[in-house]
């Protein structure tokens, strides 16, 4: 098999067409108005639902905070924080646990 033709990749030697710059690209101006028409809406739809403020911070030792809605989604997923993977349920379980000793009797 010949593979004379690939002999020039990797040589040093460059012409002036490979220095110049390339033209900056635009989307199309169909593409451009359907993301600014999206990027409205959710800003829209952000202005009219809860409080950018509103966030859950969870019992993990560094206290991630997440917005509410996306905290509760992921965790009807998996019990754990979404950044460090401590099981949540478990800080709650033994949060809520009677701190008055051992239940068991001697």
């Amino acid at each position: 098999m010949d593979y004379s033709r690939f002999d020039h990749i990797g040589s040093s030697s460059s012409s002036d067409d490979d220095d110049a710059p390339l033209p900056p690209r635009h989307p199309p101006p169909a593409v451009r108005d359907d993301l600014e028409d999206y990027f409205r809406r959710l800003d829209e739809r952000r202005s009219r639902s809860e409080p950018a403020d509103a966030a859950v911070a969870l019992p993990c030792a560094a206290a991630h905070a997440f917005h509410s809605e996306c905290v509760r989604g992921a965790l009807a997923a998996s019990v754990h924080c979404p950044l460090c993977r401590v099981d949540v349920r478990s800080l709650v379980v033994s949060a809520a646990a009677p701190s008055d000793g051992p239940l068991l009797a001697n």
